[in-house]
């Protein structure tokens, strides 16, 4: 019986076979050839075989026929010595490579899906037709002998043009267009005059309160008109305009060069465009762009043909106008006009330092900053702290129109090596391009947009020389790395090319599973879970890109989740370790009531004044307040309307955020955060079935690896880029084409802010800038100088040892704050205090004590240790800061604990001892006494009698004493308290612990 092999077979055996090649295979670079095309819209200029072809059939783009016929000819040509060639390179092949597969044939198969060598045994079938599939289909040539030493000709040559042809299969699809740089690296200085500084302010003022162009330039006219009249010779220079503004302080307008189908989002050069003519006249040119240009069919290759222009007319003229616009700032400009700042690159440096310990307080304490990139090498050293630059980016659509449904996107970075104080600021922050709306870009044409962004981003990582810095006015070569993608869940899985949350969990192998009986998926069952791998990610993401038909690609994607991602072509790119029952309306009304109960901290984001609106009520609250609802609210307002099983999911949840919110946290917070997430699953699975474990739920319990990775999560969390889309969303627009305008607005901004750190002469902008800042909010004093002080200070929080004393007299990463009375003589009563308790302190007799004591003290209203404010009940306007944890011993008594209580005011207070004076900070404190029994103490319990998230508290005080008085570097914690808690006929407090804000 003769075995036959159909070309079916052949197809379905290398499909097969394509899944066994490596991953290093796949990702290889490949070597790209360009050829001269003569059209009238290329002229000359060198383009891909693929468009050379294109061009050489469309017979609108040559003025003669003749030189579209020579072209063809050479194309013709070219392909028939290729295809004697790759015969020739075939022959020679082994044919034990080749191995049989008779399974069946599918539909959508790529032209280039078959083998690369046959069995000299193999013969096409003389009745099948080869004309239907695609020309690119060769077959070996039977009459070349397998020993003739032509073979070996050119197979280098040939090697390099398949490598070439299978690019263009592929990664092409997305390929940006090249154009023309506009860039300018080198800031000119400014003249030193005093019009310079009073037009930067304009500016500046212009930004701060969002004043529309037209406003600005009626300002400028005044001033122009005011300034003439007082000193026409010094002030004669003075624009009169906005544009002359500009022009005075070289802000040039950017280029726009990149235009967008609306259809297929592919990137056109808007010179290509605008300027393309058919028979001398300027003419609507479409978009060729073929989505499956592979596709054997012709039909099914999706060519766009969307129009990507308009006419209008201009001066008399018809002129070309794109419909729409990619506004893309070059990222090497700004950072070159960062790195010209005074102060930028000492602001890098700290991010060098060596991190020990397992404390995870910042980005460069996680996983991912100590072992980038991943190959045994170290990226972030301190000799590169200031030339070796780690990005965040983000992803995120806003609405900018107030009446208009419009979105658009917008994409950020920051620099990770700055302080994290700094690194969100607007005027640190990377533009890396706006997306046009008026609609979110779907799915894999997300990659047309990622494209030049990362073409860009290939060059930083290569390396680039940055033409002038502030420190090195010669260049600093540096390289830069997207490191972590900090978005929200659809666009995380957007930007890498993950599967919905329907499918799988983008970070591990755990898939979704379909309930018939809820009509949904869930994330029901084991809770264990195997870690997705980059490498698979990659293999399955590329060929997803293989796939020639729509058919085959949804297939694929159904089968493995992955879709291809123009960020796979970083070479560090890591696509899964960068990626990170209801109440009734009644009782939402009783739990509003209670929520008025709350005195809350004054820095700490408000609630909507009413919460049981809505069908469900909670409507439209962000997501900052839902963090303070849960972590602050959600235990005392909500637990007696809960049963038991909820009241322990609610528990597990609540302790679970305490610990992932903080500003540091340890391995062991980690490891029991971990733990409380998984209890926290399991009830709700036993409580309410599998189907109530949502996407959400399960993508929770990676959390603590992404701390393992990146530290806290307040070192990659949205929250400042929800702030910026609000920043830049409320500009002022002409409500036409958005895009172009952000793009405008923030690079002159940006320009603006730099001329804004150079020294100036008058000292106008030194006394006025003031003017123009927003009310400053709490930041954080202690960076990373500080690290080791600040870890100091947080050990002797917990310290009540006898043998290590804490004497108020330690380094305080922090300072006191006005309002303050200075030499204010004390009251007997605290003089008394005080002496009983530096006698407790230094072992020495009270009398001894009472004369090297001052008799006045400094008292101060707040503290600010790190960027936390600790206030007092001295200034009315602090009170709600005055509450706080601390752990002490009682002196009558010798139990430790953690007391809640109320703290009066703080003071500096020194003893002048012979050997030289030492002055203590303390807090005068009230403390609230205990609840009679620990079961009304910790009422709130979830798994222990003695794990609670709040604490009860009886109303009134200790009597004062010397245990009144507090080192201020054993204070725990602020806190907040929740009146009118009754059990029985006593009330209580309940009082709740607030996370410290420490930026080690």
């Amino acid at each position: 019986m003769s075995n036959k092999t159909s070309v079916a077979d052949l197809i379905k055996h290398n499909k097969n076979c394509k899944n066994e090649t490596s991953v290093a295979d796949l990702l290889k670079p490949k070597k790209k050839y360009l050829y001269a095309c003569n059209c009238i819209l290329c002229n000359g200029e060198e383009v891909d075989p693929r468009t050379l072809k294109k061009h050489a059939k469309d017979k609108r783009l040559w003025k003669l026929n003749h030189n579209r016929k020579d072209q063809e000819n050479a194309i013709m040509t070219s392909e028939q010595n290729l295809t004697r060639t790759n015969s020739k390179k075939r022959k020679i092949d082994d044919p034990d490579s080749f191995q049989l597969n008779n399974s069946d044939n599918e539909e959508g198969i790529p032209p280039d899906s078959f083998p690369d060598s046959f069995p000299d045994s193999f013969q096409l079938n003389e009745e099948e037709n080869i004309n239907t599939f695609s020309s690119n289909f060769r077959v070996p040539a039977s009459n070349l002998d397998k020993n003739d030493d032509d073979n070996y000709e050119n197979e280098e040559e040939t090697d390099d043009n398949t490598d070439q042809e299978e690019e263009n299969e592929g990664e092409n699809i997305f390929t940006s267009p090249k154009f023309d740089s506009d860039e300018v690296f080198v800031m000119e200085n400014l003249n030193d005059s005093l019009e310079t500084e009073i037009i930067l302010w304009l500016f500046k003022f212009q930004q701060r309160f969002r004043l529309t162009d037209t406003a600005i330039e009626a300002l400028i006219k005044f001033l122009h008109i005011v300034l003439t009249r007082l000193n026409n010779s010094q002030f004669k220079k003075f624009p009169n305009s906005l544009f002359k503004a500009k022009g005075y302080l070289n802000i040039l307008q950017p280029k726009m060069q990149l235009a967008v189908c609306n259809n297929c989002h592919k990137m056109h050069n808007v010179e290509d465009i605008v300027t393309y003519k058919k028979e001398g006249k300027v003419t609507i040119k479409n978009c060729l762009h073929e989505e499956f240009p592979d596709n054997p069919t012709p039909s099914r290759r999706n060519q766009c043909n969307n129009p990507l222009t308009v006419l209008k007319k201009r001066k008399g003229e018809t002129i070309a106008v794109p419909r729409s616009l990619y506004p893309k700032p070059s990222i090497c400009q700004q950072l070159s006009i960062l790195y010209q700042r005074p102060g930028f690159e000492n602001m890098l440096k700290p991010s060098g330092f060596q991190r020990k310990g397992n404390i995870y307080s910042d980005i460069y304490d996680g996983k991912v900053w100590k072992t980038f990139p991943f190959d045994g090498s170290t990226f972030f050293t301190p000799e590169t702290a200031t030339s070796h630059l780690g990005l965040l980016f983000n992803l995120d659509w806003f609405q900018p129109f107030t009446y208009t449904q419009h979105s658009t996107g917008a994409i950020y970075a920051s620099i990770c090596n700055l302080p994290r104080s700094e690194r969100n600021k607007p005027e640190n922050i990377i533009y890396l391009g706006f997306l046009p709306g008026p609609k979110e870009v779907g799915l894999e044409r997300i990659n047309h947009y990622l494209a030049p962004i990362v073409d860009e981003f290939l060059k930083l990582w290569k390396g680039w020389k940055v033409p002038k810095t502030y420190q090195c006015p010669g260049g600093l070569n540096i390289k830069v790395a997207l490191i972590v993608g900090s978005s929200d869940i659809p666009a995380t899985r957007k930007l890498f090319g993950h599967g919905f949350a329907v499918m799988k969990c983008h970070r591990c192998e755990k898939r979704s599973i379909y309930s018939g009986e809820y009509n949904k998926t869930h994330y029901g069952g084991d809770h264990n879970y195997e870690i997705s791998t980059a490498e698979s990610h990659k293999k399955y993401a590329h060929e997803w890109l293989q796939c020639n038909s729509k058919n085959s690609r949804d297939n694929h994607f159904k089968k493995h989740g992955v879709r291809w991602s123009e960020l796979l072509r970083l070479p560090y790119i890591d696509p899964i370790r960068f990626a990170a029952g209801k109440l009734s309306m009644e009782q939402l009304r009783v739990a509003q009531q209670r929520m008025d109960h709350v005195e809350l901290p004054s820095d700490i984001g408000r609630i909507p004044p009413k919460i049981a609106i809505g069908n469900d009520g909670f409507s439209n609250l962000t997501a900052d307040q839902w963090k303070t609802f849960i972590m602050i609210y959600s235990t005392n307002i909500l637990w007696d309307m809960l049963d038991n099983s909820d009241r322990k999911i609610l528990g597990h949840f609540v302790r679970a955020c305490n610990l992932l919110a903080a500003r540091f946290i340890t391995e062991d917070d980690l490891k029991e955060a971990q733990e409380r997430l998984k209890d926290m699953a399991h009830l709700i699975e036993n409580t309410y079935g599998p189907e109530f474990i949502t996407s959400n739920i399960h993508l929770a319990l990676h959390i603590p690896d992404c701390c393992r990775d990146y530290g806290p999560i307040y070192s990659y969390w949205l929250f400042p880029f929800e702030r910026l889309n609000g920043y830049i969303g409320s500009y002022p627009n002409s409500n036409r084409q958005i895009e172009p305008e952000l793009m405008k607005i923030v690079f002159k901004n940006t320009l603006a802010d730099y001329h804004l750190t150079c020294k100036w002469t008058s000292g106008l902008l030194d006394k006025s800038l003031c003017l123009l800042m927003a009310r400053k909010t709490v930041g954080s004093l202690a960076l990373t100088e500080e690290r080791e002080e600040l870890q100091h200070f947080l050990s002797m929080r917990h310290n009540i040892s006898t043998f290590s004393k804490i004497y108020g007299t330690e380094t305080l990463p922090g300072q006191m704050l006005k309002p303050s009375y200075f030499k204010v003589i004390m009251p007997l009563e605290l003089r008394n205090f005080l002496c009983e308790w530096y006698s407790i302190l230094y072992e020495k007799e009270q009398g001894e004590i009472l004369g090297f004591m001052d008799l006045v003290v400094n008292q101060h209203a707040r503290l600010q240790i790190g960027a936390e404010i600790f206030g007092s009940m001295i200034s009315s306007l602090q009170e709600r800061n005055a509450t706080i944890f601390a752990k002490w011993k009682a002196a009558n008594d010798e139990s430790i604990d953690a007391y809640p209580g109320e703290v009066q005011y703080y003071f500096e207070h020194t003893l002048r001892f012979p050997e030289g004076p030492k002055t203590h900070l303390l807090a005068y404190v009230k403390w609230y006494k205990c609840a009679p029994s620990s079961d009304i103490r910790f009422k709130h319990n979830f798994m222990r009698p003695d794990i609670s998230n709040t604490e009860l508290w009886r109303t009134e005080y200790y009597e004062e004493g010397c245990d009144s008085l507090l080192p201020v570097h054993r204070i725990l914690c602020r806190a907040t308290k929740f009146k009118y808690v009754t059990i029985g006929k006593q009330n209580y407090l309940s009082i709740i612990p607030l996370n410290r804000k420490f930026n080690l």
